[in-house]
């Protein structure tokens, strides 16, 4: 990507498909800061939100959770982007991942209505090997119970299955993913941007020039580091444990008020971890099969005849191996307060107020230990949040019948 890049022709569609875990967020993050320049520029970043997520699981029929709580999203989110998109006469840019879990009728539909003739797909894809952790942290946030090694084998001893992560190798076969649009529109119509995590400006660079967009009008979005980072071994297996322990059991807006967007959420944005604090470990047999996997994508992508930006042999590139740890982490006790106190409120659909997180920040801090066990930690969490969950339907509920004032 050290050359320059060409921009798709004026009235394009930049039909940003996927991949998952690659940069996508980031991406996203920048073209909504910037949606009235990029339009001052001619170009289009429909609708009003971070991304086109909506749309996209509308088109491929996908729901967003489980349960009767669990709704696949309203036909107008697409209807809406298609038409707004299709209104604009200059280069327009739609973004989302989950487009990359479109088969063939949702690929068909997409095209049919957007139109061939305006369409152009492009995918953005690291190393396999460093979407592992990654991707299994997703599906933790999900409800996912099984450990991270355990998780690991399963990946790859029998795919495309992959249970208890179905779609996890539909994502991720990315060749499969880009011969399917390539089918559709020519292979001249779609471009892989493989990513250098060395260079973390050359993905805004790369749409920068296939938009026809100034230089250095996409940037990252400074607040965007905490509230996306990764999660630590620790942090990531009281997850684990709060799901394992019965959390899908719950409805989804219960998992996702108090669990999802409560606890974690507020864990991950309220601290930043030391030093000191493990990663996951993913061991040297994973890494070696993702290497595999990563080689046998470079090869398959040059033999659809693609548009490919960057070095496809990087795909192979390996990540850092180490062995799980034999013993459970400890979870540092501001972390383990943040992830308590977030899922309290919000089972509750409540915010603290500064000085309520402090008071609670300060009671963490005067215990006598520094670190807790995981497993402590997730039993906590599950029934402090279960207990919030039922006093705040109880109330609903007497709301309802008349019985408080709606203050009350």
């Amino acid at each position: 990507m050290a050359s320059p890049v060409s921009p798709v022709p004026d009235g394009t569609i930049l039909f940003h498909a996927g991949f998952h875990k690659t940069g996508t967020t980031a991406l996203q993050s920048a073209l909504e800061a910037q949606r009235a320049q990029l339009l001052e520029a001619g170009v289009l970043y429909p609708g009003e939100g971070h991304s086109h997520h909506r749309a996209a699981m509308a088109v491929t029929g996908r729901r967003w959770g489980w349960g009767e709580g669990a709704r696949p999203p309203r036909a107008t989110y697409w209807e809406s982007l298609r038409d707004e998109s299709l209104g604009h006469g200059g280069r327009v840019i739609i973004s989302s991942e989950a487009f990359a879990l479109a088969r063939g009728p949702a690929v068909d539909q997409v095209v049919a209505e957007l139109g061939a003739d305006r369409l152009h797909a492009v995918f953005t894809l690291r190393p396999f090997a460093k979407l592992l952790a990654s991707s299994y942290q997703q599906y933790l946030k999900y409800g996912l119970g099984m450990p991270y090694a355990q998780w690991l084998e399963n990946v790859f001893a029998n795919p495309p299955k992959c249970p208890p992560s179905p779609n996890f190798w539909r994502r991720n076969d990315h060749a499969g993913v880009m011969g399917r649009w390539a089918k559709r529109l020519g292979a001249d119509r779609v471009t892989l941007v493989v990513l250098d995590d060395a260079d973390r400006g050359a993905l805004f660079r790369t749409f920068e020039g296939l938009l026809g967009l100034p230089d250095g009008l996409l940037v990252p979005d400074s607040g965007l580091g905490a509230s996306n980072r990764s999660m630590t071994a620790a942090e990531a297996e009281m997850l684990r444990l709060v799901n394992a322990g019965g959390a899908r059991q719950w409805d989804w807006p219960a998992y996702q008020d108090g669990v999802r967007r409560g606890a974690v959420m507020r864990m991950v944005e309220s601290r930043t971890p030391g030093r000191d604090e493990p990663m996951l470990a993913t061991p040297a047999w994973a890494v070696e099969a993702a290497q595999e996997f990563g080689r046998s994508t470079a090869q398959r992508v040059a033999t659809l005849g693609i548009n490919v930006l960057g070095d496809p042999t990087r795909l192979a590139d390996p990540i850092p191996a180490a062995d799980p740890p034999t013993q459970p982490p400890l979870l540092p006790v501001d972390a383990a307060a943040q992830a308590v106190l977030g899922g309290i409120l919000g089972a509750l659909g409540s915010e603290p107020t500064s000085a309520g997180r402090e008071r609670a920040l300060e009671q963490a801090r005067k215990g006598a230990i520094d670190q807790l066990p995981t497993r402590a930690v997730a039993g906590l969490l599950a029934a402090r949040v279960s207990r919030a969950r039922r006093r705040h339907m109880a109330r609903v509920r007497r709301r309802v019948q008349g019985q408080t004032p709606p203050n009350g």
